[in-house]
């Protein structure tokens, strides 16, 4: 519905890869994309190299889930130097930098065109945001850097508990 709200001449092509379609909602988003004039392509059980292939592709990522408490596809985009355009709600709040490696909007249609449009219409900017995106996954979202995150906050949990005892 977002896209439907872009532009006809400059509406980019929805992609949506994922493990499962469960429950017909390949069909589903593909009738609803077919009503709106929105091309609409899904793809499953798909490989590493061909997901890593979409993203390259990509000239932005887009993040809606409900009720999604981390969200692992915002880091991977960030970090194929996409700007993200996520729902302002769980995970997403704590990966994406608003304004800085992509956009945090609310859970609103035509937040999420307009977004999506100002990335897709200044060139300079979607490189800037994809930039600083993949340099934030890079220094904070390695595997070494969550390690220590955990050990720092485990070390002040023992200490804590050291004072209190």
């Amino acid at each position: 519905r977002a896209l439907a709200r872009c532009p006809y001449e400059a509406r980019p092509r929805l992609v949506v890869a994922g493990n499962t379609d469960d429950a017909g909602v390949g069909d589903h988003l593909r009738r609803l994309g077919g009503s709106l004039g929105v091309q609409v392509s899904i793809r499953v059980r798909i490989s590493e190299a061909e997901l890593l292939t979409l993203y390259q592709q990509a000239r932005a990522f887009v993040y809606a889930p409900h009720r999604e408490p981390f969200g692992l596809a915002v880091l991977e985009a960030m970090a194929c130097g996409l700007p993200v355009i996520a729902v302002a709600e769980g995970g997403p709040r704590e990966s994406v930098a608003d304004g800085t490696t992509g956009y945090l909007v609310a859970r609103d249609e035509t937040a999420f065109a307009d977004a999506l449009m100002r990335v897709l219409g200044e060139p300079g900017l979607a490189a800037r945001l994809g930039m600083a995106g993949r340099e934030l996954v890079v220094a904070d979202w390695t595997w070494d850097a969550a390690a220590n995150r955990l050990q720092e906050h485990l070390v002040a949990a023992a200490e804590r508990q050291a004072v209190a005892a």
